[in-house]
């Protein structure tokens, strides 16, 4: 505290004493907020933005700064809870990805805490709950944002986010590696130098939407079944029934310890020099395999194997246990209204996206600028398939268009209905078609042709350009 007073008492003079509207002061300004987030301190920068925005009240890059730090806040709260209750990112052995830990919400690149407080399914859910609300004052703010030109140039591979609260940000502890962590198909670059504006005000505002949806479609139902029996290994601190099974793994974990060599090295298949005749590689892998060091080698494998194994076997079970009673119809109906929030600010932040005639250091480009991502390129193609999807999700969530089900030739799913008069959530029971008998109606519907049409105009790359443009 001692630290955020001595350092926005003399920024907030600066950035008034200039004057507010002046370009100096945008810089003054920019330069103070920088430093807070790469700090780690989100929530001061936040302050420093209020008071930039309360001395001058259309001051539309104070506004969105504000709005962003918001936001940074309600990832660094929900993180700071996962690190309370000793969530664990660094037991997901296999190379697969198959692990509990590739769910969302669970990918944030959380330190280990020595010290956890028991965990809970109320405490998780509650941490769900709060991160939709921290979501909204966020959103609240960005949609103050005009249309009106600003930049706001930040550098998000030095943003930290102080997860465990020790006044320190440790390289896990950075918006870069949570990108890494969440987004890893679009890529990375060592510099990610970002001239923010108006259009991208939008885009987060809808990404407030979409986070807020997928928090609500899981703390809108009774999930609690789920997590008791297969998140031992997400949550040590808790007393969950699959407590034996995380003693045996950790028995599995030290024995792997006594595998590895002094610099963390697992044993290897041997390798020969290029050129090694085919018989004889053959003769000594052989005697290798009846060899001491084989048989560490085996030995090691088949630990690594079981390790993997329970990590693929507890998303099995949460799969199987994928039977969630509604608990809050309210909050689940809220889902799809912010879908449908979400839609429309795509459609708006296109449409800011496409006045600009600037060519800077674009987060999201239209087809003449360049964007920050090299391997994410929008052409016309792409942006008449993002086009597409909006009208057919919008219309999907209306009710307007009907999903179609294999069971079901002439009738199809009111995805509107689902929302709106939930029942218990089951995947299993809604592709098998008697979860889905409520909502069959007759009407126009959507089918393959659509989703091919789309995926074509993606060249494949649908699901990365979502996670992108949201």
């Amino acid at each position: 505290m001692r630290f955020t007073r001595r350092f926005l008492a003399p920024a907030t003079a600066i950035i008034l004493s200039v004057g507010a509207s002046g370009a100096h002061a945008d810089e003054a300004f920019a330069e103070a907020y920088r430093s807070l987030l790469t700090a780690g301190k989100p929530a001061e920068a936040a302050q420093l933005a209020s008071e930039a925005l309360s001395a001058s009240e259309g001051d539309q890059q104070a506004r969105f700064a504000l709005g962003a730090a918001q936001f940074l806040v309600a990832v660094e709260n929900l993180g700071h809870g996962l690190y309370t209750y000793g969530m664990r990112t660094d037991y997901d052995t296999n190379f697969f990805g198959l692990g509990l830990t590739s769910l969302p919400f669970l990918r944030l690149p959380i330190p280990q805490n020595p010290n956890p407080e028991p965990a809970s399914f109320e405490a998780i859910n509650g941490l769900l709950m709060a991160f939709t609300d921290d979501l909204a004052i966020a959103e609240a703010t960005l949609g103050k944002v005009s249309p009106e030109p600003f930049e706001l140039t930040l550098d998000i591979g030095t943003i930290g986010l102080d997860f465990d609260r020790d006044g320190e940000v440790s390289p896990r502890e950075s918006v870069s590696s949570l990108l890494s962590a969440t987004a890893r198909q679009i890529g990375q670059k060592p510099e990610l130098i970002v001239d923010f504006d108006q259009s991208d005000a939008v885009w987060l505002q809808g990404y407030c939407h979409l986070l807020t949806a997928m928090a609500n479609g899981v703390s809108g139902h009774d999930w609690s079944e789920a997590f008791n029996l297969t998140f031992h290994n997400v949550f040590p601190s808790a007393d969950l029934v699959g407590g034996p099974l995380r003693a045996a793994e950790q028995e599995t974990r030290d024995r792997i310890a006594t595998f590895l060599d002094a610099d963390g090295n697992p044993p290897r298949w041997p390798s020969f020099p290029q050129g090694t005749p085919w018989k004889e590689r053959q003769e000594k892998t052989n005697a290798w395999r009846l060899s001491p060091e084989g048989d560490r080698y085996f030995e090691y494998s088949r630990l690594r194997q079981t390790l993997e194994g329970g990590e693929i076997a507890d998303l099995i079970a949460f799969v199987h246990l994928f039977r969630w009673p509604v608990v809050d119809a309210e909050r689940v109906a809220s889902v799809r209204t912010h879908l449908l929030k979400m839609v429309e600010l795509s459609r708006e932040n296109w449409v800011r996206i496409g006045a600009e005639t600037d060519d800077a250091r674009e987060w999201v480009p239209n087809i003449n600028q360049t964007g920050v991502f090299p391997n994410m390129r929008v052409t016309q193609m792409t942006r008449d398939g993002w086009t597409m999807f909006l009208d057919r999700f919008e219309a999907v969530l209306n009710g307007d268009l009907l999903i179609p089900h294999w069971r079901f030739p002439d009738q199809g799913v009111n995805v509107r209905r689902m929302f709106e008069e939930p029942q218990t959530l089951d995947p299993v029971l809604i592709m098998q078609g008697v979860a889905v008998l409520p909502y069959l109606e007759e009407g126009d519907m959507t089918g393959m042709g659509d989703v091919n049409a789309i995926f074509r105009l993606f060249d494949d790359g649908f699901f990365r350009y979502f996670i992108y443009f949201n």
